[in-house]
């Protein structure tokens, strides 16, 4: 665990175990995006009265499929940066704990 600040710690185990939610979570909501396109509709699918509402839901599916998509990058993003920071923790730890045990072997 390194402190960051009087008050701030960072324990890379915990911030590993979140970063690994939200991968999850990214893959939640991808999967979320590829159903919106499980079951097109087809022109005559809704009849004759109601063929206006075809386009609308077309374009209104398309439009939740690609902001669904965007939202599983960032999302995936966000677990990756989590994962990369959590390792950057644990190699400065490393590296200070290296360096304080050299400096203990120098003096004794």
């Amino acid at each position: 665990m390194v402190a960051v600040a009087d008050r701030i710690a960072v324990d890379a185990d915990v911030l590993i175990g979140h970063a690994t939610r939200v991968e999850q979570v990214s893959d939640d909501v991808r999967a979320a995006a590829d159903t919106t396109g499980c079951s097109p509709l087809e022109p005559g699918a809704l009849g004759p009265v109601c063929s206006f509402v075809l386009a609308p839901t077309q374009d209104a599916t398309a439009a939740v499929r690609a902001t669904l998509t965007a939202a599983a990058a960032m999302v995936e993003w966000t677990g990756q940066r989590a994962r990369a920071w959590a390792r950057q923790t644990t190699d400065l730890e490393q590296q200070a704990l290296d360096a304080l045990r050299g400096l203990h072997a120098d003096i004794t």
